[in-house]
């Protein structure tokens, strides 16, 4: 549909729930306007998860509604245990959600806080959680501490989660994924070195060369608990904690 640059005067109010629809659901003021005008149909199902409980919500109520559509989508046909698991590992992500998200109800807070661009890819947490996969030996229950994994065995756990429905959502960004610098093998570099700066992964040995990975001493049986919660999550694009694993961890 064109679009036709025009100047209109809003509500403080409603230009404060625009900003906070676009920050919690990832779509632009202009297809925003268009769904509720009735002009674009295709957001329709988005909105009215944020909306079916009440007409009118608070910010943390949408949150709520987004983080209620996250746990039965998460835990349909999931065990007790591993429900029990899920469920205590997006509760921590959801309470971080909602404090960040109390910034929306500042006009300047809402429109340029870079916590909250929206971004064609899986979350941070998921793709951080997935590398860290590569050290979790599943046979022993036990990370493989001390054992040095190399960025190709990185990205293969990458690779294998990401085609197993997450590339599915995402098609743009895992589009190619083979090719040398496509957007998911710079993503996986950059979550990578994301890893190594928060000190979860440190570079390996220099006497194995270059591209050489080892964990962290400091990661907790705590912190494995949240990161094999996050990997059993399953494929959706209601999970967004628009940060890395970082903050969800115990690591000081």
């Amino acid at each position: 549909m064109p679009r036709q640059r025009k100047h209109i005067q809003i509500s403080a109010e409603a230009f404060e729930t625009l900003a906070s629809l676009k920050t919690n659901t990832g779509i632009s003021v202009f297809q925003l306007i268009d769904c509720l005008t009735g002009l674009d149909d295709t957001l329709k199902e988005r909105l009215d998860l944020l909306f079916k409980n009440d007409e009118v919500q608070n910010v943390s109520t949408k949150y709520n509604s987004i983080a209620k559509k996250m746990l039965e989508i998460n835990t349909k046909g999931t065990s007790l245990p591993e429900t029990n698991i899920i469920k205590n590992t997006e509760e921590k992500i959801i309470n971080h959600g909602l404090k960040l998200s109390t910034l929306s109800h500042n006009k300047k807070a809402a429109t340029s806080s870079k916590k909250y661009i929206y971004s064609e890819k899986p979350d941070p947490a998921i793709l951080d959680a997935t590398i860290l996969s590569t050290w979790w030996n599943a046979n022993a229950n036990i990370p493989f501490k001390g054992f040095p994994k190399t960025r190709q065995e990185c990205i293969n756990s990458l690779e294998a989660k990401m085609n197993i429905g997450w590339g599915n959502l995402y098609p743009k960004w895992f589009k190619n994924y083979k090719k040398h610098l496509s957007d998911f093998e710079r993503s996986a570099d950059s979550r990578l070195r994301a890893l190594v700066k928060a000190n979860i992964i440190k570079p390996g040995p220099e006497v194995l060369g270059s591209g050489i990975y080892v964990l962290s001493p400091n990661l907790t049986s705590t912190d494995w608990e949240i990161i094999n919660g996050i990997n059993k999550i399953k494929p959706n694009i209601w999970f967004k904690t628009r940060s890395g694993i970082k903050n969800l961890l115990d690591m000081k």
